[in-house]
């Protein structure tokens, strides 16, 4: 292995155990040198502790992840239509996002009942405030997947989200300035 590479590679072993990620297995030595082979266990040693602590990790930028899967499906429902194209992809996007919403809404909604200073730090951050709107976007597109299958599922589903987007709209400036109640 060259000399470079194997530089490289015995700073990022030794940059991931100081981190605490790397956990060095009986095996191997955890060294590159010649003629020894890397024989490492990677574990994830810091896993949270608790529930709590897995929900604070869940930002509203992951609703951006439904936001996308939700347009990419509703532009191939449209595309089937207009092209005769198979509506299944589409489809199957459109349940893909309701799930990944559906996962992100109550992890999320959790965030703001359990750990309610880290839900609140996010809203008032410059950045990361004004992501938040996503979640009532999302639950739109969500509602506008569903419609053929449930006009009423789909209006219980779109309704809050209209009221959270305005919600959110109403905070106006206040968004990542920390004025944000």
């Amino acid at each position: 292995m060259a000399p470079l590479i194997r530089s490289f590679l015995d700073h990022k072993v030794a940059k991931l155990k100081s981190m605490g990620f790397l956990h060095q297995s009986k095996a191997g030595s955890g060294s590159l040198h010649e003629g020894r082979s890397l024989t490492i266990v990677m574990h994830f040693v810091k896993w949270p502790d608790s529930t709590e602590r897995v929900l604070t990790r869940i930002p509203a930028s992951f609703f951006s992840i439904v936001v996308g899967l939700a347009g990419f499906a509703g532009s191939w429902r449209a595309a089937s239509d207009v092209w005769g194209l198979t509506p299944v992809p589409g489809e199957m996007l459109n349940a893909l996002a309701g799930s990944i919403w559906l996962f992100l809404a109550i992890t999320y909604g959790a965030k703001w009942l359990t750990a309610r200073e880290d839900a609140q730090a996010e809203l008032n951050h410059p950045i990361h405030g004004l992501v938040v709107g996503l979640a009532g976007v999302a639950m739109m597109l969500v509602a506008l997947g569903a419609l053929p299958y449930s006009p009423a599922m789909a209006t219980e589903i779109f309704m809050p989200g209209v009221l959270a987007t305005f919600g959110f709209a109403s905070l106006g400036e206040n968004v990542g300035r920390g004025a944000c109640p």
